[in-house]
């Protein structure tokens, strides 16, 4: 006897969804927790130093500032730098490129004129062949006809009429 398919003699499959505990949500809240406490510690002192700053205070922050401002420097001219080099790099390829573009074009030029030249002498060796055949024939028909009117004249002499 056949058994018709159908969905519900499928049998069950295992289910594969991420098995999280509460402990591992706890773990996770406690690590955010624990970042925000320390961001917020951390502005909480630089607005303490801001507002109301010791000597000592003030020359930590201004010597923060100042390596900060020589970091940007730093890496604004490494920036500087490598668009510079990048673009002298694509400047060498696009020279390289048009020479080699010019390179082609040039030999495509002399190809297309070695081709020209060619038709054409092949042109000019027909065309003398053509004119010397001409002429051979021409001669060979003349020579024909002296000879045919040699044959004529004897047959029926001066006046054939």
């Amino acid at each position: 006897m056949e058994t018709k398919h159908s969905i519900l003699r499928r049998p069950p499959t295992t289910r594969t969804l991420p098995r999280s505990t509460i402990e591992d949500d706890w773990q996770k809240k406690q690590l955010k927790l624990n970042y925000k406490r320390r961001q917020r510690e951390i502005l909480a002192e630089e607005r303490s130093v801001c507002m109301f700053p010791t000597q000592a205070q003030k020359k930590d922050h201004q010597e923060k500032i100042y390596s900060e401002i020589v970091d940007l420097k730093r890496t604004r001219l490494e920036r500087v730098k490598m668009e510079e080099k990048r673009n002298a790099d694509l400047e060498k390829e696009c020279i390289m490129y048009q020479t080699l573009e010019g390179k082609v074009f040039q030999e495509e030029d002399k190809a297309r004129t070695e081709y020209h030249t060619h038709i054409m002498n092949e042109n000019k060796r027909l065309h003398d062949y053509r004119t010397a055949l001409k002429l051979h024939r021409k001669n060979q028909e003349t020579k024909k006809e002296i000879e045919d009117g040699d044959q004529f004249m004897e047959q029926w002499g001066i006046n054939p009429f």
